[in-house]
């Protein structure tokens, strides 16, 4: 049993590796390729989350930045897996929910070229501001449901950063989905 846990150290380690090295471009709200798989993305963090269950990679990542030097930062406690899925979440808060589309244009609005004060102003809110963070309060449920502690950890790590994108039922929602976490974790 001791040269499975090694192969499965060592193959975690390695998706790891992999995620850290692939962080800035999965992460990137700005690149349409890696917007085209972000969904499959952030689905493969939450299996990955699900299969660390003793932190594993955490670990192994506080270790790496001790050792060079570095004191790890707060979004690398998570672990790679856990650092990433709360990057796109950060960069991409303003993902739209699927079927959202935006309210149709009006000719002359279309046809208008933005002015430099346009670009400058301060910009209304989006009309999916409302809903933002409700595509990731899915993440947070499935996350805080796990038996993984890995998955646990990050689920109450996004509530701060999806506060802010929620309405109110939904803040409610996403309190007590991070408490009742907290709370397993204790009986547990």
């Amino acid at each position: 049993t001791t040269s499975a846990a090694n192969f499965f150290d060592r193959s975690l380690h390695s998706i790891g590796d992999v995620l850290h090295r692939t962080m800035t471009f999965l992460a990137d709200p700005t690149s349409p390729p890696a917007a085209l798989i972000r969904g499959e993305v952030i689905s493969l963090l939450c299996d990955i989350l699900d299969t660390d269950t003793e932190m594993r990679l955490a670990d192994e990542d506080s270790a790496s930045s001790v050792a060079g030097g570095n004191t790890a930062a707060p979004i690398n406690e998570l672990g790679s897996a856990g650092s990433l899925l709360k990057l796109i979440v950060l960069n991409c808060s303003m993902m739209r929910s699927p079927g959202c589309v935006d309210p149709p244009k009006s000719d002359d609005e279309s046809n208008e070229m933005m002015h430099t004060e346009d670009i400058y102003a301060d910009a209304p809110p989006s009309p999916h501001h409302a809903h933002a963070g409700n595509r990731f309060l899915a993440v947070v449920h499935r996350l805080a449901a796990s038996r993984s502690t890995s998955a646990r950890v990050t689920a109450c790590s996004l509530g701060p950063v999806l506060w802010a994108h929620l309405d109110f039922p939904h803040q409610l929602q996403l309190r007590g989905v991070i408490t009742r976490a907290l709370h397993d974790v204790e009986v547990i």
